[in-house]
Order: structure tokens, then C-alpha cells, then sequence
């Protein structure tokens, strides 16, 4: 799989899946792309092809680059046709409106076979998604981020106004939809994130690849923040279909989820320690702040206490709240009575006045296993049970979706040890190996899935239009056909004409040879014979 940040994946792989449709055999093509940057990724993805990137701003690095070209794309210095296929990724909303039309002509114009344009269009979906983001980023960086600020100004491009323009000028295209708007928001973000810490940006990358690998093939919709758009004059680009219309398996999403989740403790994790020089040496200090805390609580044998405090509407308070002395050893289940308070909102349990590694399980409200919200002053926390907490006075928020009357609490609760959280984390570290282990295989079943789906497709394609060229045939055929049996029907019928004129033919002859043979026999043809014979004799 090919490392690059998940929208840019979105982009070029798409272009590589479709010009690799177009490809007959091991064809090579003259490709043009506008706006390209200097990352030059398309030929990473066509390795193949030929491939010439234009600009209309180049830095001086490029200028003398024979790849590249100073150009206008509004305005190209091209001959009609000069390239097999042009492609412009990402820049059709960064054109002013006033030349988006004229942008289009060109891309049809110096494209041989087709074009291909990717781009957000507009809609409330799209348009809210993106104010959100430039909100993110401003105030993370105090200034707007340039691409989204660009969009704002020349208005994103709309889709009907496009498909308008394609019949006008009768352009061939089609639209794919991709990149659903919610988790291109979600990993924006991320970039974001990680773009102000950069310590995140390795694990921001293995977000990215795991999307490349395995969500983008899933992520098609018809809420999507981008639309693919292949247009032509000369190829017949409509049944150009990608994408298997499957929904996102739910374990991947399970394990996005994860990722995500990860990612944000380190953020938090990372923002504690951003004032240190040395990262490595800033968690040996924490592991050893936490064991020499730990020998001192059992060394002088410190009192402590577990508080439980109730939110009615007052916020907390300690008239509200229930205290038990503990002992920093102890690993035991303890109980509340809270049928004194009247409905709540919220609890907090303070598990002890000093900073640790705490362990709350078995947690139950009225008897019921709670696994709902939980929130607190803890910078990391593994599957909503083990709490690590640096400051003292440590406290752990449990949230209802609504007011309700809690009459019992129940928890199983211990300070744990440097071993045993080392054993635990190796626990979950395992755990997560395995399900990251089953979820592989899963992958690789749906791409066995996938590729015989391609294959059986692929065949019933091919078996189609089989049976279309011999309806095809069948049809000249049967054209065929109607012509002989209607120029027999006309034969006969001059055939039937002929015959009763022969017939009627026939039928005079015979009156006719009726008549001579009565002149013949009769007696004034016998007279007028003599005389005949006696002219003949006085000539002579």
C-alpha cells in the first residue's frame, strides 16, 4: 500500500483505478496534470505512463524541471488533443467562477480520451463540514487555513451548474461520489492535530494507511464530501463504475474508532510533557514519581480516603458526598447507600488524596453494570478501568444521559503497582493484537470476496455483451429474413399474374383454333379455295 495521507489517497487512486480501466493491454499514456504541486504523486500511482505537470505558480526548483511546465490552465498553450488524458486534482474550486467554464473547455479540448477533475461541490453538508474545520484550525494556529479560505471566497462549484455545461457542449461524463462527510471530517482533524504536535504524526500516518488499506473501498456516498468526474468528447465514459456498494464492515469501524481514541490520549498525554526536552526521560520520571509515591503511602503507612459525591442540581459539594477510610493496599468491593439524595445527574468518585494508578472495576448503578461515560482528571485510561492519574486529589466523573434516582453504587477498586499495570497494559497490548490479527484475515476474506466479485463481474460483462453482439446479430438476421420472405411473397404473387396470363393466353388460342377450323370446313372457305386455284391458273 502506497504511505500517503488518506485525501490525497482518495484522489489519485481513483485516477489510477480508472485510467487503468481505459488501458488496453500494456498501453502507455501522455497524461497532463494541472495543479500538480511538487509532490508528483500521479506517477507513483502510474508508473507506466508518461506523465507532464503544469502550474501556474512554480518554485525555482521546478523551473528548469523538464516535467514541468509554467502554465495557465484557463489558458493552455496546447494543441487540440495533445494529451491522452488530463487530470486536475483537487483544483476546479480553487479557479475563480468566472473561469470555471473556460477551465473545462481546456481539459476537454487538450484531452485526447477524457478527463478527470476531482472536487467538493456545493452543499449545506459540505459547506458546514468545512466552516467547522477553518474553525479547528484558527483556533489552533490563530490564522484561516488557506485551501478551506480559498473555497469561502470563489464559492465551492455546483454540480448542476457543471452537468449543464457538459450538455451544451455535449461532453460525455460521469459522476462518482466519495468520501463520506463525517469521517473526512474526522480525520481532517486528526492532520490537524497532529500538525500542531508533531510528535502525532506517526501515529496519524498509521490512521492514514489503515484507511487506505482498508475503508477507502467502503467509503462511497452519496453524502460525500467529493465528487470524481470523468468527462470526454470522444469516449463513452458512462459505464465507468466504481465501488462495490457494501457499507463499512462493522469491526473496521470498531477499530477506527480505537485508533482515534488513541490517538486523542497521546494528544492529551503529549500536551502534559510539551514543555519537556527530553520525552523519554519525562516518562521514566513519571514511572518513578508514581513508585517512589507508592513506597511512601505503604512505607509511612499514610491514611486515605474514598469520596463519593452526588450531583442533585448544586454541583458537587461535600454535603452531598459520602467518605469511607481505605487502606492503600486493600482490594475489596465497596458499596453506597444513596437512597438519601434525591434524582441525580452525576457522580464523582475521588478515589484517594494522592496521584497513582487505579483500578475501578465491576462498577454497578442499582445493581445494574454501568458502561456508559465515564470522565475525569486522569491523562490516560485503559478500557474505562485503569486510571493513571499525576496530580493528587484525583477524581472519576460517571455521567447519566438524564436525571435518575441512584439508590446503591457499587465498584471493586485497588491501587495498583508499577508490575501490575506493566502486566495489564501487555494484557490489552495482546489483546488488541489478536483482534487486530482477526480482523486482518476478516480483510483478507472480503478482498478473496472482493476480487472473485471483480472476476464474476468481469465475466458477465464480458458474457453480455457476448449475448448482445449475437442479439445484434439476431436482429440483422431476422431484418434479413423479413426482406427474402417479403420479396417471395412478391414473387409469388407476379408468379400468380403470370401463370393466369399464360392461362388466359391459352384459352384464346384454343377459340381461335375453334374458329379457323370452322372457316376451314366450312363451304364458302371451300369455294372461296377454288377460286383462288382458277386466279392462279388464268395468271399463269
Amino acid at each position: 500500500m502506497i504511505p500517503i495521507p488518506f485525501d490525497q489517497f482518495q484522489r489519485y487512486n481513483h485516477v489510477q483505478v480508472i485510467v487503468n480501466k481505459l488501458r488496453d493491454g500494456n498501453e502507455i499514456f501522455r497524461i497532463l496534470e494541472v495543479g500538480a504541486n511538487e509532490h508528483q504523486n500521479l506517477e507513483v500511482f502510474l508508473p507506466s505512463d508518461t506523465i507532464t505537470y503544469l502550474d501556474i505558480n512554480l518554485p525555482e526548483t521546478l523551473q528548469s524541471n523538464p516535467k514541468y511546465i509554467l502554465g495557465d490552465a484557463t489558458q493552455m498553450e496546447f494543441k487540440d488533443n495533445a494529451y491522452d488524458i488530463v487530470v486536475a486534482l483537487d483544483v476546479f474550486e480553487h479557479i475563480p467562477s468566472s473561469k470555471r467554464e473556460n477551465f473545462i473547455n481546456e481539459l476537454n479540448r487538450v484531452s485526447a480520451r477524457l478527463f478527470i477533475i476531482t472536487a467538493p461541490f456545493y452543499s449545506d453538508e459540505v459547506v458546514n463540514a468545512e466552516s467547522r474545520l477553518e474553525t479547528l484550525y484558527f483556533s489552533m494556529f490563530g490564522e484561516r487555513f488557506i485551501w478551506l479560505e480559498e473555497h469561502a471566497t470563489n464559492g465551492l462549484p455546483v454540480q448542476s451548474e457543471l452537468e449543464d455545461h457538459f450538455l451544451r457542449k455535449n461532453i460525455k461524463y460521469s459522476l462518482i461520489s466519495h468520501g463520506n462527510i463525517d469521517l473526512w471530517e474526522k480525520l481532517m482533524g486528526l492532520h490537524f492535530f497532529a500538525a500542531k504536535t508533531p510528535a502525532l504524526i506517526p501515529y496519524r500516518e498509521k490512521i492514514d494507511s489503515f484507511y487506505n488499506e482498508y475503508l477507502f473501498r467502503y467509503d462511497y456516498s452519496e453524502t460525500s464530501y467529493r465528487k470524481i468526474v470523468v468527462g470526454s468528447k470522444s469516449t463513452d465514459v458512462s459505464t465507468i463504475s466504481i465501488g462495490n456498494g457494501s457499507s463499512v464492515p462493522k469491526q473496521l469501524v470498531e477499530e477506527l474508532n480505537a485508533l482515534e481514541n488513541t490517538f486523542f490520549q497521546l494528544h492529551s498525554y503529549f500536551q502534559h510533557i510539551a514543555g519537556s526536552q527530553n520525552f523519554s526521560r519525562e516518562i521514566d520520571d513519571l514511572t518513578e514519581s508514581l513508585h517512589r509515591l507508592e513506597e511512601n503511602i505503604c512505607e509511612k503507612n499514610l491514611t486515605d480516603d474514598l469520596q463519593v459525591y452526588v450531583d442533585t442540581g448544586n454541583g458537587f459539594n461535600e454535603e452531598e458526598s459520602l467518605k469511607v477510610g481505605i487502606n492503600p493496599n486493600d482490594n475489596r468491593t465497596y458499596f453506597f447507600n444513596l437512597s438519601q439524595f434525591n434524582e441525580i445527574s452525576s457522580l464523582r468518585i475521588d478515589p484517594s488524596k494522592y496521584a497513582g494508578v487505579f483500578k475501578l472495576g465491576n462498577l454497578k448503578v442499582n445493581n445494574i453494570s454501568y458502561d456508559s461515560e465515564i470522565d475525569g482528571n486522569f491523562i490516560f485510561e485503559v478500557n474505562d478501568q485503569i486510571f493513571v492519574f499525576i496530580n493528587e486529589d484525583p477524581c472519576i466523573h460517571i455521567l447519566f444521559n438524564e436525571k435518575m434516582k441512584v439508590t446503591d453504587l457499587e465498584f471493586n477498586f485497588f491501587r495498583m503497582n508499577n508490575e501490575m499495570l506493566t502486566s495489564e497494559l501487555k494484557t490489552v497490548l495482546h489483546t488488541i493484537e489478536e483482534k487486530t490479527q482477526i480482523i486482518d484475515e476478516i480483510n483478507k476474506k472480503n478482498r478473496t470476496i472482493e476480487e472473485l466479485n471483480t472476476q464474476l463481474n468481469n465475466q458477465l460483462n464480458k458474457k453480455e455483451s457476448e449475448l448482445a453482439l449475437i442479439n445484434s446479430e439476431q436482429d440483422s438476421l431476422q431484418q434479413k429474413i423479413s426482406k427474402l420472405e417479403g420479396d417471395l411473397q412478391t414473387a409469388l404473387h407476379n408468379l400468380v399474374k403470370e401463370k393466369e396470363k399464360v392461362h388466359l393466353g391459352t384459352v384464346q388460342q384454343e377459340l381461335i383454333s375453334r374458329e379457323l377450323e370452322g372457316i376451314y370446313s366450312s363451304k364458302g372457305w371451300k369455294l372461296v379455295s377454288k377460286l383462288r386455284e382458277i386466279r392462279k391458273a388464268i395468271k399463269r
